[in-house]
């Protein structure tokens, strides 16, 4: 039995493999950016509609506990934060699971 290697270190298939890996992990997706471009449109809508709940139904009913109540539930139903969390969380997981 003859092997020849024609490649060594960081010139072998594996090696370029797991510079794609990484990279595809460092860096952020097209996919990621667009989240990214949302989100920042996105979180602040939600806030300004949480803070205008807050206020309106302070004023209507004059019950804070209400109002404040409100605003949570906005917050809670319409959650911001999913958004910026789900994107890179599934990338990660997409790139580690190619990379098995």
């Amino acid at each position: 039995l003859v092997v020849e290697a024609t490649r060594v270190g960081a010139d072998t298939r594996l090696a370029r493999m797991a510079r794609l890996v990484e990279d595809a992990q460092t860096g952020k997706a097209r996919v990621q950016r667009l989240a990214d471009r949302i989100s920042a449109v996105f979180v602040p809508v939600v806030v300004a509609i949480a803070l205008g709940t807050l206020v309106v139904r302070l004023l209507v009913t004059g019950d804070p506990t209400a109002a404040f109540s409100a605003a949570v539930a906005v917050l809670i139903i319409a959650c911001p934060c999913a958004l910026g969390l789900a994107t890179p969380t599934a990338l990660m997981v997409g790139t580690g699971r190619g990379a098995q």
